[in-house]
């Protein structure tokens, strides 16, 4: 299903999947991707992200990364 299909495209100025790179994650291609298609500089811009490939592939393009934790620790 894609993003059009979904409704996504209705709330982001731009997408970038990884079929739209040559590399994906953890390659920075999808975000320096992202900031040409905004023509946004990487000190403009920061990510949240939830894979340790996302947060490699965020640091590779010299941007500021919040990682994201995926679930709550065991009590």
């Amino acid at each position: 299903m894609g993003c059009t299909s979904i409704g996504l495209s209705d709330f982001f100025e731009t997408i970038v999947l990884g079929d739209d790179c040559e590399r994906v994650k953890p390659f920075p291609d999808p975000y320096l991707k992202a900031l040409q298609a905004l023509q946004v500089s990487h000190n403009h811009a920061f990510l949240f992200e939830d894979s340790v490939s996302g947060i490699k592939a965020g640091v590779a393009a010299g941007m500021p990364v919040v990682g994201l934790a995926k679930r709550n620790p065991d009590s």
